[in-house]
């Protein structure tokens, strides 16, 4: 439940009295989004609170020679400059997932749900040709990235 947003937790505490306290427990109002820096050229991370003006500072050597490409629910999906090596990386408990090699390049990339959900899904899109977008699929502990080509509809 910590992981719902407002709406939803409100919706889930009708449930039942136990899911009521549940949900009251870990229910956060005024939940805001925080910045996060990478630098260049070593391993301290900024993150920055936009409401409250405050900074605190990280080491985090994981993030290294990194870039993000998505995030959510608290999880970054990161991508090594290598541009083969993904993997989901929580930045308050530094807890680190690692996905199978991903050899292809991307338009876009986005994440269903957390990575520890046991319901996440990692989606990759990019065009292949003027008429095929390519679409691969991946999910935490998966091998190999699952590829399909979709065709275009391209009467307007």
């Amino acid at each position: 439940m910590f992981y719902l947003v407002l709406k939803d937790n409100i919706c889930v505490s009708a449930v039942c009295k136990a899911w009521r306290k549940a949900a009251k427990s870990v229910r956060v109002v005024e939940k805001h989004p925080w910045v996060i820096t990478f630098p260049k050229h070593d391993d301290l991370n900024i993150l920055l609170d936009p409401l409250e003006r405050k900074k605190y500072t990280l080491n985090l050597p994981e993030l290294a020679g990194t870039d993000v490409c998505y995030s959510k629910n608290g999880w970054l999906l990161m991508r090594r400059s290598s541009l083969v090596d993904m993997f989901f990386f929580n930045p308050y408990t530094r807890e680190l997932i690692n996905l199978p090699k991903c050899e292809l390049f991307f338009q876009a990339v986005a994440f269903s749900s957390a990575p520890t959900s046991g319901t996440c899904a990692v989606i990759a899109l990019r065009p292949f040709t003027r008429f095929i977008i390519r679409i691969s699929i991946c999910y935490p502990g998966a091998t190999e990235w699952i590829t399909q080509d979709f065709f275009r509809n391209m009467t307007t």
